[in-house]
């Protein structure tokens, strides 16, 4: 189309649009109107040369002549008449109001200034503006009615018109903090927006808010935008293209949403967005589809690609994979991602955390997997995985937190993990492990949590793990072949809150805790061993009951927190005896459990 054509076809559009916001035209002029701006530019052409017509006199009612000039498609006129024409149809229209005869407005042209602002920058389309309730619209009669200075001279009329539009299509009025939006103060200062020097939106971040609908396509406006953050929501659609407008932006953050559609859209890896992009998080979305294949090369400069909790994602981990060199977070956990780990993992020297736990990934470790020296967290767990633990694990020397439950790796533990002195997890549960554990946990001083239970072990429990570690406080060692005695050193894990040692053979009898010791124990299981005797009743004056009476925690006279304790007691005689109400004890039973072994 001509730009003489384009004119025609925006003004007619503008016309229709600042009538319907300033002056309430009647519902049959609205009606018109956004036929006229959905055909404005076909009409436009069939426009031929013809003598002008007086459609406007000054006295007519404004509603005659809006209705006349929404018929221009009916006419055979010249451009240069359909300009003109609607030209003096806005200045009685900003002059006049709605027939009031008020005051004159100090900007006569600001319903014009900005209904054509907005067509002719193509903030939004004549089709989104016809209608009265789309986000669009309703954000131009805001700035209409908006009493900040004059359009005419306010800078950054696109920041403000697109944050409107963002405030309407995501439902606004129900947001949780809403302070200084769509208010008089300047768009920089609404809550969760910051900007640059020179008034250019750079950061959105309304984070568990209540955001509720779509990302309207004006966030194209936003073209200096550093970080989006719109997590914890009820943001639905699909990741917008309009994204791509944002060529500077790093870090998108729309975790735990409604959105669908692919999980990394192709609009991102082929576009400058990919190259700019280091924090991608689009977690726990109803996303589908599989990681770019070329992903390395799309995504260079990532630094956080978090996936996880998209079931529905698919396909396997690519190569390609390991070209992300400055990646330092790595989340696909609960999707359906299959296949093995690619040796070129290794090549990913930045990364600190890999959670590939709930997913459909078989094999065994790749030995390549010990050269990413960086990693600090690897979640293996309840995988389809198998093999032996490398002695090479020995190189991830700042590893934190070791997850390989429920899979089936076997082997015994080599001696090189002992030498992984910054362990705080360590969880090997439900696998096929076999022999004993060292007693070489006398440098692990940040151990909380450890987990063999379920293997195929044997040998003595280690007592540098059951030694004076403030830190630890869950062991579970239960279903293996463990024997000796429990070391009474334990009584001096101060913050032990767990202790599972059921279903071993240990023999001997259970270590009696000195009067100030294992405040803070919760559960002792040690049934279904062979120890013998009487289970001291200073864990029964740790014991705690919850009186469902009163709703109320009972506490023992030892002032401490046990809750569930287990042993084998039942039986005549019981193989260990518990004690029997009596004395300072106020419970009807000591052992909440007790086995017949």
């Amino acid at each position: 189309m001509r730009r003489q054509e384009k004119m025609v076809s925006r003004r007619i559009g503008m016309l229709a649009v600042a009538a319907t916001a300033c002056v309430g035209l009647s519902a049959s002029v609205v009606e018109g109107t956004s036929a006229v701006i959905e055909d404005a530019s076909a009409s436009s052409n069939n426009l031929r040369r013809k003598r002008r017509p007086n459609l406007f006199q000054v006295n007519e009612p404004l509603s005659e002549a809006s209705e006349r000039l929404v018929q221009l498609d009916q006419e055979e006129l010249l451009f240069s008449d359909v300009l003109e024409e609607s030209n003096e149809i806005f200045r009685h229209l900003m002059v006049s109001g709605s027939g009031s005869g008020g005051p004159p407005d100090p900007c006569p042209d600001r319903a014009a200034f900005l209904t054509e602002r907005v067509l002719e920058e193509e903030w939004a389309t004549p089709a989104e503006l016809s209608d009265p309730s789309s986000p669009q619209s309703l954000a131009l009669s805001w700035m209409i009615g908006d009493e900040v200075g004059t359009p005419c001279d306010l800078p950054n009329l696109d920041q403000r018109y697109g944050a409107a539009v963002f405030y309407y299509a995501l439902d606004g009025d129900g947001w949780v903090s809403s302070t200084s939006w769509l208010s008089t103060a300047p768009v920089c200062d609404w809550f969760g927006i910051n900007c640059n020097s020179s008034g250019l939106l750079t950061e959105i971040d309304l984070g568990e808010n209540n955001l509720t609908g779509s990302l309207p396509p004006q966030l194209e406006l936003f073209v200096k935008m550093l970080v989006l953050k719109i997590d914890i929501n009820n943001v639905g659609g699909s990741i917008p293209e309009s994204l791509t407008a944002m060529t500077n932006l790093k870090s998108l953050d729309m975790e735990m949403n409604d959105l669908t559609g692919p999980v990394v859209p192709a609009f991102i890896s082929n576009s400058s967005l990919g190259s700019t992009l280091t924090s991608y998080r689009v977690s726990f979305n109803d996303l589908t589809g599989e990681i770019p294949v070329a992903v390395g090369d799309e995504l260079p400069n990532l630094v956080e690609f978090w996936l996880a909790g998209n079931e529905e994602v698919t396909g396997t981990l690519p190569d390609s994979i390991g070209s992300l060199t400055k990646l330092e977070t790595f989340f696909v956990y609960n999707t359906t991602i299959e296949g093995t780990l690619p040796a070129t993992i290794g090549n990913m020297a930045s990364l600190s955390t890999l959670d590939l736990a709930f997913t459909e990934i078989s094999g065994i470790i790749p030995n390549e997997l010990f050269d990413a020296s960086s990693l600090t967290q690897l979640y293996l767990n309840s995988l389809k995985m198998e093999g032996t633990i490398s002695t090479r694990i020995g190189q991830l020397s700042g590893l934190t937190d070791m997850w390989l439950t429920n899979n089936t790796f076997s082997g015994t533990i080599p001696n090189e993990l002992y030498q992984l002195t910054d362990m705080e997890t360590l969880l090997l549960a439900n696998n096929k492990f076999t022999g004993s554990l060292e007693d070489s946990f006398g440098s692990w001083s940040n151990i909380r949590f450890f987990d063999v239970s379920i293997n195929e072990m044997v040998g003595t429990l280690p007592t540098s793990l059951l030694t004076s570690k403030d830190s630890l406080r869950i062991v579970y060692m239960q279903n293996n072949t463990f024997t000796g005695t429990i070391p009474a050193s334990f009584t001096s894990l101060s913050n032990l809150r767990d202790l599972y040692l059921f279903r071993n053979q240990l023999d001997g009898t259970v270590p009696t805790p000195g009067g100030n010791q294992l405040k803070k124990l919760q559960e002792f299981f040690f049934s279904e061993n062979d120890l013998t005797g009487v289970v001291p009743v200073q864990y029964c004056n740790l014991r705690v009951e919850f009186d469902e009476t009163t709703n109320t925690t009972i506490d023992g006279p030892n002032n401490g927190a046990l809750e569930r304790l287990w042993a084998d007691c039942a039986g005549i005689p019981p193989q260990i005896a518990c004690p029997v109400p009596g004395g300072d004890y106020p419970f009807d039973d000591c052992c909440t459990f007790c086995n017949d072994n």
